[in-house]
């Protein structure tokens, strides 16, 4: 559903590519195809399947559309002049932004109940007894779920942007991290 609705955005961007400027063509894209893919993206973006591939597809044919480029161009650096985060990216910053949630008491106390640190599990003292707990899962399905996927990129994160004081400023941080990572 999401991507018969994306395409149709597409469609509309790409009849009238060549009327407007690309500033326009940009703030159609943020406006008619980025709400879609951000939208519970936190529920549905873990899951590493095909019909996500088919959604970030229809996002690089509404960059190369917004860029004016060639139907077979390359789109890793048309993410990073636009600026724009792909799929896995804008999973990766939703996720992110609830571990921070999570971690800085943002949020109801039952997420916070979701997730253990290591000094908890175990009382002798490890190098990485301030991270996180990572629970072994032996499935896919459990394996991108917000609580594994959380806590792994959660402790991928460096400590600096962990400790940011603030979730806007968090949030900044780790779009140029995953803009720089792209």
């Amino acid at each position: 559903m999401v991507k018969h609705k994306i395409s149709k955005n597409i469609g509309v961007i790409a009849r009238i590519r060549y009327c407007v400027p690309k500033t326009v063509l940009f703030s159609l894209y943020r406006s008619l195809v980025e709400p879609y893919l951000q939208y519970c993206n936190l529920v549905w973006g873990c899951h590493r399947t095909t019909s996500l591939s088919t959604l970030f597809l229809c996002q690089k044919r509404a960059v190369r559309i917004v860029t004016n480029s060639p139907r077979l161009e390359h789109t890793k650096p048309l993410f990073k002049t636009l600026r724009i985060l792909p799929l896995s990216a804008i999973n990766d910053l939703q996720v992110g932004c609830f571990m921070y949630g999570v971690v800085h008491s943002l949020l109801p106390s039952y997420f916070r109940t979701m997730f253990v640190v290591n000094a908890n599990v175990h009382s002798h003292y490890t190098r990485k007894n301030q991270r996180l707990h990572q629970e072994y899962c032996r499935l896919d399905v459990t394996k991108f779920s917000v609580r594994i996927y959380g806590t792994v990129l959660w402790n991928s994160l460096g400590i600096e942007l962990q400790d940011l004081p603030t979730l806007m400023s968090f949030k900044k941080k780790l779009v140029q991290t995953l803009l720089e990572n792209l």
